[in-house]
This record gives C-alpha cells, sequence and structure tokens, in this order.
C-alpha cells in the first residue's frame, strides 16, 4: 500500500515541492519540540534547570505565587499529578464500575469516526472513484458519526437532567417532612 502511494506521488508533476513542504513541516516540528523540552518548565515552583541555573522566580515569588494561587483554588492544593501510574492504579480504575460510562462514551465518541474518516477517501480513489464520487460515498460515514455523536450526548444530559430531577425531588420530600 505504501509502494503504491509512493509511485503515485512520485508521478505527480510537483513531488519535489510536496517532498520539501514535508520536511519543512517536520523540521519545523522538530525545533518546536526541542525548543519546548527546553523552554517549560515543570512548575513555577521548578524553573532551575542546568540552562537557568537562576530560574525564573526568587524564593519570596515562588511563596507569593503558591499562596496566591492556593487562595484561588485551594483544590488545587490535593492534586496528585506527580503520582506514578502502577498496574495495581491501572486495574483499579478499570474495575471501578463509576468510571466504565466515561470509558463507553470516549471509545463510541472517538474510535468509530477516527480511522474511517482519515482513510474513506484515499480508499474510495484507490478503488477507481473520482474526487466528486469519493466526497459523495464519504457523506454516510459522516452522518453516522454526528448522529452516533448526537444520540450518545442526548443520553447524557438525560441521564444528567433525571438526575437533578431526582436531586430536587428528595430534598423537596425530606423538607416536606420535616416541616410537616
Amino acid at each position: 500500500m505504501v509502494s503504491r502511494f509512493r509511485n503515485a506521488a512520485e508521478n505527480m508533476p510537483s513531488n519535489k515541492i510536496v517532498y520539501r513542504l514535508f520536511l519543512l513541516e517536520g523540521i519545523l516540528t522538530f525545533v518546536i519540540g526541542v525548543w519546548s523540552v527546553f523552554a517549560m518548565a515543570p512548575s513555577p515552583t521548578q524553573t532551575r534547570a542546568l540552562w537557568r541555573p537562576k530560574g525564573w522566580f526568587t524564593e519570596r515569588e515562588e511563596k507569593i505565587m503558591v499562596n496566591r494561587i492556593l487562595r484561588d483554588d485551594p483544590s488545587k492544593s490535593d492534586m496528585h499529578n506527580r503520582q506514578a501510574i502502577t498496574l495495581k492504579l491501572l486495574w483499579e480504575s478499570l474495575c471501578d464500575y463509576d468510571l466504565w460510562p466515561i470509558y463507553i462514551i470516549g471509545l463510541t465518541f472517538s474510535i468509530p469516526a477516527g480511522p474511517p474518516d482519515q482513510y474513506l477517501t484515499l480508499t474510495l480513489r484507490q478503488l477507481g472513484f473520482d474526487t466528486f464520487e469519493s466526497n459523495l460515498l464519504s457523506i454516510p460515514c459522516q452522518v453516522a458519526t454526528t448522529a452516533n455523536v448526537r444520540s450518545i450526548t442526548h443520553v447524557v444530559l438525560m441521564s444528567q437532567y433525571l438526575s437533578a430531577n431526582a436531586s430536587f425531588c428528595r430534598c423537596f420530600s425530606s423538607r416536606s417532612f420535616q416541616s410537616g
């Protein structure tokens, strides 16, 4: 399959321009990646490195910054984002049945739309359809993906609506018993 694509690319009149554009894009992506490794700090309090021995902030500025961040949002103090994921933690998260709906929604949102959408027009072109026909034949895939996303969104919104109503009814009924 790769050789067929490469042969088709070689028959294009501007293949040198295309290869140069891909090379330029790859070099640019590599440079940005290397730059981000050296430029980005792990956190505001960990800005010192071999290439930045003084860091960005003084000790006093770091304390002020941390106090302001925690005062604005106290929930940030209990984050464990530096904790490594072990096999035991992974297994516990997979066994937690409260997370299963999130896994199912994630799988049904992204997996069905991804591969067919990416390669359908290329596959149809290789089967002999012209550009217009392959674009027309990709419409059902897009419609099915849209219907899938809308139906899942509707189910999630209805479950939130029913949950909110149940909480309201529970709260309302407990108040009526207390007042009576």
